[in-house]
């Protein structure tokens, strides 16, 4: 053998070795960013993706790939997993609805706050600039500090909070 040949395979072996060790390399770090994944996916993404895999393994039992003994194993801790998830998923949707609820039910409290007319005691609706049982004229007052507006008023005298502007009659046929 001539040192020509020998220069020439190791030339090979060090271009060709790179190229077979590439896919082992790149094998661990996607398994290292699946594992990352899995911990910032949500419930019900970890269940579909146990679902998957319990259909694939499913699959591989039917075709023979897998043994019974192992297919039983896996199939059962793979229920199990799913099950957790699921149970997981319905706890996270769960306190969303709660949330939304209170959220919902504060909206409506703010909104359902009831004036009543000081002369008669009839209550009143958030639009109402006179009584409807007496003609008393209705004492406006802002919705964050209570305090007293008169009709025309744009802004609160007290805290300078904007006001809704409530059109009435007469404004609504001019426009």
């Amino acid at each position: 053998m001539s040192i020509g040949a020998i220069l020439i395979g190791i030339a090979m072996m060090v271009l060709v070795v790179p190229f077979v060790i590439n896919p082992l390399l790149n094998n661990k770090q996607k398994v290292g960013s699946q594992v990352a994944d899995d911990e910032m996916e949500s419930p019900g993404d970890r269940h579909t993706a146990l679902l998957l895999a319990l259909r694939d393994l499913e699959f591989d039992h039917q075709i023979g790939k897998v043994t019974k003994e192992d297919y039983t194993g896996l199939r059962a801790t793979l229920l199990v997993q799913a099950a957790t998830e699921l149970e997981a998923q319905e706890k996270q949707d769960a306190e969303l609805d709660d949330r939304l609820e209170q959220a919902i039910r504060l909206r409506r409290e703010k909104q359902s706050v009831l004036q009543v007319c000081s002369h008669c005691g009839l209550s009143l609706e958030s639009s109402d600039r006179f009584c409807r049982a007496c003609g008393t004229p209705v004492e406006m007052t802002c919705p964050k500090c209570e305090g007293k507006l008169q009709p025309n008023d744009l802004f609160c005298n007290s805290c300078g909070a904007a006001l809704p502007v409530i059109k009435t009659t007469a404004s609504a046929e001019g426009a």
